[in-house]
């Protein structure tokens, strides 16, 4: 009661930041009373920035039409992808497997979508983890450096060891079999060091 008028004001700022805070603190606020505020600075405000903020806060107060709104901001672009990248983010967090083939669709656009698939593996996903390596021998060159980029960051030994052991017979690009191998000896190199399973 004390901080929704303040928030609601801060809402009008012209400063995006002013308004990205706002909807941020908005997004922990009680859902029922926030929700029409951030609904409307997801569909109405100027800034990508406030949008991508309000993006969040409604994946979190807004139980029913998560899937949906992430669905949308998937296929939203924005300036430096804020929107997109947003999205990609609250669906790995969800740990939703219907997101794996929407994640695919996007993985020539940029290399955040790679990343939400690795997400998405490291939570259970076998298809997230088999599109992962099959995109290590997507046409193009780039898809296949963000898919190793991804394997490697995000699964690490545990998870990307074996997938590249696996995947490394199969691979059709010398360049990309070349940097898999490297990729292999640093994950077995991590493996080695004490504490590593």
């Amino acid at each position: 009661d004390v901080a929704l008028p303040a928030l609601t004001k801060a809402l009008r700022d012209t400063a995006s930041q002013v308004r990205q805070a706002a909807v941020e603190a908005l997004g922990r606020v009680d859902g029922a009373a926030a929700l029409p505020f951030v609904r409307t600075a997801w569909r109405s405000d100027a800034s990508y920035v406030v949008r991508a903020a309000a993006l969040s806060a409604l994946v979190r107060l807004d139980s029913t039409g998560r899937r949906a709104l992430i669905v949308e901001a998937l296929r939203t672009p924005s300036y430096r992808d804020a929107i997109q990248n947003a999205a990609i983010g609250a669906a790995a967090r969800s740990g939703d497997t219907t997101f794996v083939g929407p994640l695919q669709e996007l993985v020539g656009e940029q290399q955040v979508p790679s990343f939400g698939l690795a997400a998405l593996a490291m939570r259970g996903s076998q298809r997230a983890l088999d599109l992962l390596v099959s995109d290590l021998n997507d046409a193009r060159p780039y898809v296949r450096e963000w898919a190793l980029r991804a394997i490697v960051q995000s699964l690490g030994p545990a998870r990307g060891l074996p997938a590249l052991k696996a995947a490394l017979p199969a691979l059709k690009y010398p360049e990309t079999r070349a940097a898999a191998e490297r990729a292999l000896r640093q994950l077995e190199q991590e493996a080695a060091k004490p504490g590593q399973q």
